[in-house]
């Protein structure tokens, strides 16, 4: 029998998880990402905010052939 406090933590990790998936895209496309903490107004990281477009599009390029389907490695770059 799964309890909710079992759910609970499996949301906080996949959560931990995507924060850190977001830093590992930064670092390699070469934004800075930067994690908040004690839920900070910001959100869960930051990044300034002249590179947000460069940030995004490496999100897209690493993500959208997961999501959309397409190649099975994709890299950012």
């Amino acid at each position: 029998m799964e309890h909710d406090e079992d759910i609970m933590i499996a949301k906080l990790r996949e959560h931990r998880n995507l924060k850190i998936m977001a830093m590992e895209i930064g670092e390699r496309c070469g934004v800075p990402v930067t994690p908040t903490q004690k839920n900070d107004s910001r959100g869960d990281f930051t990044y300034p905010a002249e590179q947000e477009e460069q940030l995004f599009h490496a999100m897209d390029h690493f993500l959208g052939p997961r999501i959309y389907g397409g190649a099975d490695n994709a890299k950012v770059g």
